[in-house]
């Protein structure tokens, strides 16, 4: 294992790099348990649209400085080469990058981020990297972009979710054999679908809509697909009814209105005849100056 302090111009260059990603809808790997110690063994899984070819050679980082600590020290730490293999799908599926390696020593628990470059020291396609929860439990589950057939969705606990363009399922409603329509898709082996006791969601004729959402899926997430927003029913308070209008109603509120507009056109009538009217002003009369008397 390789150490390399780099400065922090580098980290912003890799950070900037990141958030372009971001913005254009990047792809983030993720572990397949919520939480890890120091010196356990982990692994994290990715997907993005980048196809590789042979000089394709992809090696993770770990930064070892927490997130969202700007005065932490920061430092790389090489975990080794990740594995890049096509799956055969398109878009957003159509390579399946992922590595396992030994969570480094840390300073403090907290959330830390991988990176995964290529050989020019370059993201692969729209792959940012991916965090890691050390020595603390995530504020929240986040969903993994991946085939509903991924070989590492046995070692997830069943509250985490599968999303994808208009879908979210939850690992447990998989492994009851439920899937979303249109899942031949989103799958390494569709075959799977054959298998008896499979069953798909019902899906809604209206093509905008979006597909159908196992009703277990975990809904505590900050950054959830747009599409596949699950939101947990709330209850309905009581309201008052709102009364109907009958017709003697609409008349008298109809009458009411056409009485004020009577009286505004009156108001701008007055207004404009009085300003169109010739009116005259009566001249004050101009005092006279008095008469001097001069004795001659």
């Amino acid at each position: 294992m390789r150490r390399a302090s780099v400065a922090v111009v580098v980290v912003a260059a890799v950070m900037t790099a990141s958030t372009t990603s971001a913005a254009g809808g990047g792809s983030w790997m993720e572990t397949t348990q919520a939480r890890y110690e120091p010196g356990e063994e982990a692994t994290a899984v990715g997907y993005t649209y980048a196809q590789p070819d042979e000089s394709t050679q992809l090696t993770a980082f770990f930064v070892t400085s927490p997130m969202y600590d700007d005065m932490a020290p920061v430092e790389l730490v090489e975990i080794g080469f990740a594995s890049a293999e096509s799956t055969g799908l398109h878009g957003y599926l159509t390579t399946r990058v992922w590595i396992t390696f030994t969570v480094p020593e840390v300073p403090e628990p907290g959330l830390y981020q991988l990176i995964v470059k290529d050989r020019e020291d370059r993201l692969f396609g729209d792959l940012i990297g991916g965090y890691v929860n050390v020595s603390q439990d995530p504020e929240y589950l986040s969903w993994l972009e991946w085939p509903l057939d991924d070989p590492l969705i046995a070692e997830l606990s069943d509250k985490r979710v599968i999303a994808g363009p208009g879908f979210s399922v939850s690992v447990a409603g998989l492994r009851a054999g439920r899937y979303p329509p249109g899942a031949e898709n989103f799958m390494l082996d569709p075959s799977v679908l054959n298998r008896p006791g499979v069953v798909t969601n019902p899906a809604t004729t209206n093509s905008t809509q979006p597909l159908a959402t196992d009703s277990t899926v975990e809904t505590t997430r900050e950054l959830a697909p747009a599409a596949a927003v699950v939101t947990e029913p709330k209850a309905t308070e009581p309201t008052q009814a709102v009364p109907s209008l009958t017709p003697d109603t609409e008349t008298a509120n109809w009458t009411w209105r056409a009485g004020v507009v009577v009286l505004l056109l009156a108001g701008i009538g007055l207004l404009i005849r009085r300003r169109h009217v010739p009116h005259t002003e009566t001249a004050e009369p101009v005092p006279e100056e008095p008469k001097v008397l001069v004795d001659r």
